[in-house]
């Protein structure tokens, strides 16, 4: 800050637009400030407070506060800014850039008492792809898939748009990313094996099932669901537990159980 009195005679635009998503664990600062809070109501204000005099040696200083429509969203109880009772990341952000709308209104009313020439506002950037709010939690959301585009997206990197309907979406908000697992089939209490385990031999699929005299014998069995790696099998000559040859490309050299899966995707 004294770098910043030192170096500039005056201040045309102060643009405060630093913004956090701290993450699953409250995080805060040697005084025990949430960090969320602390990045985007403290610092600003005090930015601001001692800026002002190189703002007002301008006719028309201006200070611009980056808050956001997630403000919509806030929940503010008890005024617990730093959450010390009941941390989350989302609702720490999104009461953060509604006690900025706060302060601006404050500091502008403060600053027209004083007879203050800067003028201050707070604003929505819109929204923008960014990476705010990645890896803030681990939470599974189950959904619905309702549409996938026929076409696909154009750019560097091909894919489909899809809509999604969310069961509970009381902790999602606009804006949120996530990673989506569509699950196309699912059966229940399936015997699951590597794809490599299985060969083909005249339209008919076997195993190398290891019997009771340590000895593999070629086992047919029936083929069902799929996903990148593992396929269904069923027939009389294999059951969980049953060990079987992992890659037939390494017949003395690597073995590997029979997982019971109780969900099969493909």
């Amino acid at each position: 800050m004294e770098e910043i009195k030192r170096d500039f005679q005056r201040i045309d635009i102060l643009f405060n637009n630093a913004g956090l998503y701290a993450g699953k664990e409250r995080k805060a600062s040697g005084e025990n400030v949430e960090l969320t809070f602390m990045l985007s109501v403290l610092v600003p204000y005090i930015f601001i407070t001692e800026l002002i005099p190189l703002l007002e040696k301008l006719p028309d200083g201006l200070v611009i506060n980056t808050s956001s429509y997630m403000h919509h969203f806030a929940k503010v109880k008890d005024l617990d800014f730093g959450f010390e009772k009941e941390y989350n990341p989302g609702l720490a952000y999104n009461n953060s850039r509604l006690y900025t709308i706060w302060m601006t209104r404050y500091l502008a009313r403060d600053f027209f008492l004083k007879g203050s020439n800067t003028t201050i506002n707070a604003y929505h950037l819109g929204l923008i792809l960014t990476n705010l709010g990645n890896n803030s939690s681990d939470k599974k959301i189950s959904g619905k898939l309702t549409r996938i585009s026929p076409t696909a997206n154009a750019g560097e990197t091909s894919g489909f748009s899809a809509d999604i309907s969310i069961d509970d979406a009381k902790d999602l908000y606009i804006g949120t990313n996530a990673k989506a697992e569509i699950i196309v089939s699912e059966k229940k209490n399936v015997l699951m094996v590597p794809k490599d385990a299985v060969k083909e031999v005249g339209g008919k699929y076997f195993l190398m099932v290891k019997g009771k005299d340590n000895q593999f014998i070629e086992t047919e069995v029936t083929l069902g669901e799929e996903n990148d790696y593992y396929v269904e099998v069923s027939g009389s000559g294999i059951k969980e537990g049953s060990e079987i040859l992992a890659d037939l490309t390494n017949y003395n050299e690597t073995t590997e159980g029979v997982e019971n899966e109780s969900k099969g995707e493909a």
